[in-house]
């Protein structure tokens, strides 16, 4: 069995605030895996894929977003989604210090594959790959009224929360993950208007975003997903000009594939990806 050291501890983001992360070392790791998580949740809820990537010889990293689980900043607020972007280059420059020489793996889910599919198109990459689950490249019909108030609001109550709309059934098909969700005093439900039209305005982007994406990718995404549009996936990886790319739609799964109950076979393809990277 692997010998993992589990450590916690705090680093200062671009906004001066603390942002809290979680590190599982191994001895002679493999690789390091960076996890960036979704909206409204955190670093905890990440054990699935950790426990099965340390147990395999693999250093996992995760932090919490500002204004998420353990760090600060006001709940589910970010100024501008570049501000999660700059707190992950940070993030990155850390988890590089402490594991000199390590190739990095990048793995965002939902917002934070959102967040990574804007990394990978980013000039100054600095990672192996990055790997995609269930990004929130499209979201599933969201009222053009909706996405309007988000627009104008955002200049006159930035910071107003409104709930974010997910139903927790939709996350998935295990009843002890939904509930786990909703009694996690850690996740917040709610979003700002900010960070909402924030999110929508970076949507409309990800055409050019995809054109410009400059790392080798792994898209992975719930074909019953009900929350993000798997079409938005698959036309994101169409429009990749790199040949290193690979994506896999899972029939039937619904949008958390980490905690569903065919994680392991997710983990696996995962895993030999990396490996031949």
């Amino acid at each position: 069995m692997t010998s993992v050291r589990h450590a916690t501890g705090h680093f200062k983001n671009h906004r001066g605030l603390l942002l809290y992360y979680q590190a599982w070392r191994v001895p002679q790791t493999k690789a390091v895996l960076v996890f960036v998580h979704g909206l409204g949740e955190h670093s905890g809820r990440y054990r699935n894929p950790v426990e099965y990537f340390t147990e395999r010889g693999y250093t996992c990293y995760a932090y919490d977003h500002q204004g998420h689980g353990r760090s600060e900043g006001q709940r589910c607020y970010a100024p501008t989604l570049r501000s999660y972007l700059k707190d992950l280059k940070l993030f990155l420059d850390y988890v590089k210090d402490h594991e000199k020489g390590e190739v990095l793996i990048l793995v965002g889910h939902s917002l934070g594959g959102q967040i990574v599919l804007n990394y990978g198109a980013d000039s100054g990459v600095a990672v192996l790959g990055v790997i995609a689950s269930s990004p929130n490249v499209r979201v599933f019909n969201v009222p053009k009224i909706k996405i309007l108030s988000a627009k104008l609001g955002t200049w006159i109550v930035p910071r107003l929360p409104l709930p974010n709309d997910l139903d927790p059934n939709d996350l998935s098909h295990d009843p002890a993950v939904v509930k786990a969700y909703v009694t996690d005093p850690l996740v917040c439900r709610k979003i700002t208007i900010r960070l909402a039209a924030e999110i929508l305005t970076n949507q409309e982007k990800m055409d050019t975003l995809a054109s410009q994406f400059r790392v080798p990718c792994l898209l992975l995404h719930g074909g019953g997903d009900r929350i993000c549009d798997p079409r938005g996936t698959k036309e994101f990886y169409e429009r990749i000009p790199l040949k290193d790319k690979q994506l896999k739609i899972y029939e039937g799964l619904y949008h958390e594939i980490f905690n569903e109950y065919e994680n392991q076979q997710v983990f696996s393809d995962m895993e030999r990806w990396i490996e031949r990277h």
